[in-house]
């Protein structure tokens, strides 16, 4: 049957959005459905973490992202009007150490706006009502908000619809997990105070919790757990709460949003089922705490949105698709244990529990080395693939270097040809794999002859990128210079070293010394051999 489109996303929240333009810039034919008329006017997920903002940075939007939000380098945990500790984003090594507050509502324009650039769209009041798939695509059921029904063709769909998903229960997959007991109260409101606008504030006082995020439209954002099981909470119940946990005289105003929710904890059984795939909340749901769930979600489309365009030229090995359960599914579920634990920690109930948590968050906060494992947890610059199917280390010694499913990170380089000062990211900025080599001392040909084969044999999806020390001209074959060897010294390339870094950001290969075989082996696990 003749394919209307390449891949079918259904709902056009950040994270099919996003998935919508990282395929559109690939030059797959997509389409973007949804079943509500429009984006979000409510400010709903706001927080975006460094590693999203790296993603965003790839795409082309993370300028205009910083634009319309607002940075927030820092967190408080207080207890009882008493400061336990600060969490620091601004020691991330990251482009965007920082969280930037960014209305869920913006995110999505913002992202709108981008797919409308690349000559893709949103079609909005467009409702999946079901699909059926076979050996070479799915056909889906498309109900219209004037009553028009049609089918698409597609060769695959990808369900980011939400907790709910319609996608999700056609499939049949078990959702397991559990709701938890907690109502908790989310109010957007003005607030008068005396902390600092750009701080986060999560206070503890008995066995209840206050979260307060500043909004970039000014306003702050209000979460907490209720006393009492109330459906209709008002601007008194969110000023009742702030007298009896904030750390400071606070008086709330003029809310825009007031409601409550209840959390639940779940996750699908499976991220794939033949050529359908669920990314975001359809795939995994889970408390607040951390702000997890849309940098989750974005992160999941990134991590497929590659490998769909592979399949979809018909260039991906065999088992490539199912790499996307078997990476993304254990983060799903390391992220519902942490939100879980987060939550928990704070609505400790008994004295000498709140006694120890306090003790410990003290304790901890002061250690330099625990404040960079908490904050490159939560900007998720920690979540590596190392168990991952498609990734492969090849060292030929000892090494404590950058290992094969961890994030690539970042450094200053300068072009060969110019000598035009640049970032690693931005040099390295694309759609297809990269061969990021080190050159150290002089022994350089087998480097080159590595990298030479492997974009001769793949050409249309890898590049080379080969980095020397120092501050001279580099010797011929080498586009970049590394000033300072700050970044031979991030991966750990005190000898030639050659890493194949993914489209998302990730290494897929870490060898050492370049090892042509080594290089052809692990190809083999990411582009079809004819």
């Amino acid at each position: 049957m003749q394919h209307d489109v390449d891949v079918l996303v259904v709902g056009a929240g950040p994270v099919g959005l996003f998935l919508a333009c990282d395929l559109a810039r690939r030059g797959i034919a997509v389409r973007l459905v949804d079943r509500n008329g429009g984006p979000t006017d409510l400010s709903k997920a706001l927080g975006i973490h460094a590693r999203t903002m790296e993603a965003f940075q790839d795409l082309g939007i993370a300028e205009r992202a910083l634009e319309r939000g607002l940075p927030i380098p820092s967190a408080t945990f207080h207890s009882h009007r008493r400061q336990l500790g600060r969490v620091r984003f601004e020691r991330l090594e990251s482009p965007y150490p920082f969280l930037l507050d960014l209305e869920q509502g913006q995110t999505e324009r913002l992202l709108m706006e981008h797919l409308g650039e690349l000559g893709g769209r949103d079609e909005r009041n467009c409702a999946l009502t079901g699909f059926e798939q076979d050996e070479d695509g799915v056909t889906a059921s498309l109900e219209h908000g004037d009553g028009r029904r049609e089918t698409c063709r597609a060769r695959y769909l990808v369900g980011c619809d939400g907790a709910h998903s319609t996608v999700r229960h056609a499939l049949g997959l078990g959702f397991a997990g559990e709701s938890l007991q907690a109502n908790m109260l989310l109010a957007d409101v003005m607030l008068d105070w005396s902390i600092p606008y750009n701080e986060v504030i999560i206070a503890f006082a008995g066995g209840s919790l206050l979260f307060v995020a500043p909004l970039a439209s000014g306003r702050a954002r209000v979460i907490g757990d209720l006393h009492e099981d109330m459906e209709a909470p008002d601007l008194a119940t969110v000023q009742a709460m702030l007298d009896e946990r904030s750390p400071v005289a606070a008086r709330a105003s003029d809310p825009v949003w007031i409601t409550n929710f209840r959390i639940s904890e779940r996750q699908v059984e499976r991220y794939r089922e033949r050529r359908v795939f669920l990314a975001g909340d359809a795939a995994h749901i889970h408390s607040p705490a951390g702000g997890q769930g849309m940098n989750t979600g974005i992160q999941d489309a990134y991590n497929l949105a590659w490998k769909l365009a592979l399949a979809v030229g018909e260039a991906g090995a065999r088992g490539l698709l199912d790499s996307y359960d078997a990476e993304r599914r254990p983060v799903g579920a390391q992220v519902l244990a942490q939100t879980g634990r987060m939550l928990r920690t704070a609505q400790v109930a008994n004295p000498l529990g709140r006694f120890l948590r306090d003790s410990a968050i003290s304790l901890l906060m002061a250690r330099r080395r625990v404040q960079k494992s908490i904050t490159r947890q939560l900007s998720q610059l920690a979540v590596e693939y190392g168990g991952s199917p498609i990734v492969m280390t090849s060292w030929h010694h000892a090494h404590q270097g950058l290992q094969a499913g961890q994030r690539a990170p970042d450094g200053p380089v300068v072009d060969a040809r110019d000598g035009a000062r640049t970032t690693l990211f931005e040099a390295m900025r694309g759609t297809g794999h990269v061969l990021l080599g080190f050159g150290a001392g002089d022994e350089t040909g087998p480097l080159l002859q590595a990298a030479e084969a492997a974009v001769e044999r793949h050409g249309s999806h890898v590049r080379a990128l080969l980095v020397m020390p120092g501050e001279e001209r580099p010797p011929a074959g080498f586009s970049h210079v590394d000033p300072g060897g700050k970044l031979h010294g991030l991966y750990g390339a005190s000898a030639p070293s050659l890493y194949c870094i993914r489209p998302d950001g990730y290494v897929g290969l870490a060898c050492r010394p370049p090892d042509i075989v080594a290089v052809g082996r692990y190809f083999a696990r990411i582009f079809r051999s004819d």
